[in-house]
């Protein structure tokens, strides 16, 4: 389902209650392409080429825009300077020194050195752990 007919169904089912300046101010939010190039504000460079490549795992450019395109990786960016605690920042930092080393561990690079399909790998074996002591009530985390 593209843009255009997830908004022609959400109007269908809110009984046509979305309005046309409300609808302009849902579009201008929804951008394919982020503004020119991304100057992290609260990672390093390579916590936020990290940060992209992660996401861009998870949320792939298919026959619509990936997370980088998307500005997700932006977002983390902006979400975690302006909404998280110091302790939840440090945690979270820590958190990807953590799932970095472990990639440097398990294939000899870095997380972002790794081939794509390394990483996609690496991240599916971290993810699958992840899981499995969440559910198991062990370590939470990366």
């Amino acid at each position: 389902m593209d843009r255009r007919e997830a908004i022609q169904k959400a109007s269908l089912i809110l009984g046509y209650a979305i309005t046309g300046p409300t609808l302009a101010g849902v579009l201008s939010g929804c951008k394919a392409t982020p503004e020119a190039g991304f100057t992290p504000v609260f990672f390093s460079n390579e916590q936020g080429v990290l940060i992209e490549a992660l996401a861009e795992i998870i949320i792939p450019k298919t026959g619509t825009p990936g997370a980088r395109e998307a500005g997700v990786p932006q977002f983390i960016d902006t979400l975690i300077a302006n909404v998280y605690t110091q302790e939840q920042k440090d945690k979270f930092i820590n958190d990807l020194v953590v799932f970095d080393t472990g990639a440097k561990g398990s294939t000899g690079n870095s997380f972002i050195q790794c081939t794509p399909e390394e990483q996609v790998q690496y991240f599916e074996a971290h993810h699958t752990k992840a899981l499995k002591e969440a559910t198991e009530g062990g370590p939470t985390g990366w």
